[in-house]
């Protein structure tokens, strides 16, 4: 006589669960990682056009602002028409006025190069502050050498002409998870976070923080005034925080002739409409003047005191992209102007 097997009822629903589960979560984890490291490369990519613009400036603080903005686009812009370019400002607007409610910056750039003691060391008093001149460098450290400092080495700084001479950027970005229970277990983790935006981040708001650091050696006069800044985005006027609404601060598809090229590649100054301004002929010569100068000189000219050059204003309103424009320009293409 045969003997009945037990009921299993529900036992393949109980199977399922099992297996599912592991599987679900693992996928969970693999999209949240995809996205993390999909967010790194834009954020560092943006990260360097802030660097080279600060480089190419003096360390200008906006410009280094604006590169940084024009860079984290592509983390919001659905394409890159220019309507979804527009609205992805619009975004990344909003959301920094998001953290500015929640007491955050979406992102922080800390310059942590050159130091004051670099400019106590190297620097040269103009008539508004100390600069640190970009050219001779290599007859400079000579120079020193000669004097008798070790290795060419300034006394306060310890660090050489060609380390004083170089845009050191430090940055957070807060990072925004999306697998549930993330943010339960960056809350937790931050309550031994430090002070600093990152440690903030964590406790207040479970955002996942990303640090970047960057050097990258100076182009143009550094001025002291960028000692030890610290910068920080600026939402648009009338954007809400839900993004819908409101004016971006700056259209990024600005394809005029004669417009300045602020893709992630840019032409040389030929492809501009306008041919590049003459200075007076009673003006100091610029920084790239004097690199092409005779490296073969016994000593390198005075410095002229009317460095550094002046900083610039904020960047000119934008018109919207001409019909047939590219899509790309600002983003990863350059605006060429039309033939």
């Amino acid at each position: 006589m045969a003997v009945p097997l037990p009921r299993q009822a529900g036992a393949a629903a109980l199977e399922t669960l099992i297996i599912a589960l592991p599987l679900l979560l693992t996928g969970l984890a693999t999209l949240e990682v995809a996205r993390w490291w999909s967010t790194r490369q834009i954020v560092s990519l943006a990260m360097t056009e802030a660097a080279r613009a600060g480089t190419t400036t003096g360390g200008d603080i906006a410009a280094m602002r604006d590169a940084m903005a024009r860079g984290l686009l592509p983390l919001f812009a659905r394409d890159v028409s220019a309507t979804g370019l527009a609205q992805g400002a619009q975004r990344r607007d909003a959301i920094a006025a998001r953290r500015a409610t929640q007491g955050l910056a979406a992102w922080e750039i800390t310059v942590a190069g050159p130091r004051a003691s670099h400019f106590d060391d190297f620097g040269i008093a103009t008539r508004t502050e100390r600069v640190l001149p970009d050219a001779y460098q290599a007859e400079r450290h000579r120079a020193l050498q000669l004097a008798g400092h070790p290795d060419g080495r300034g006394r306060r700084s310890g660090d050489t002409i060609f380390t004083a001479n170089t845009l050191v950027l430090r940055a957070t970005y807060l990072h925004t998870p999306l697998v549930p229970g993330m943010e339960a277990m960056l809350r937790s983790l931050g309550r031994h976070a430090g002070n600093d935006l990152a440690g903030a981040g964590m406790r207040g708001a479970g955002l996942l923080p990303m640090t970047f650091r960057i050097a990258l050696p100076m182009q143009t006069p550094a001025r002291e005034s960028v000692v030890g800044a610290v910068i920080r985005p600026v939402a648009a006027r009338g954007v809400g925080v839900d993004g819908v609404g409101g004016v971006p601060t700056q259209r990024p598809d600005d394809t005029r002739p004669g417009a300045p090229c602020i893709g992630i590649w840019c032409a040389s100054p030929a492809a501009s409409a306008e041919p590049a301004a003459q200075p007076p002929a009673s003006s100091p010569p610029t920084a790239g003047t004097a690199h092409g100068a005779d490296a073969t000189s016994p000593s390198p000219p005075a410095e002229p005191s009317s460095w550094p050059p002046q900083a610039a204003g904020e960047p000119p309103a934008v018109a919207p992209a001409r019909p047939g424009a590219d899509d790309g320009c600002g983003v990863v293409l350059c605006c060429t102007p039309a033939s």
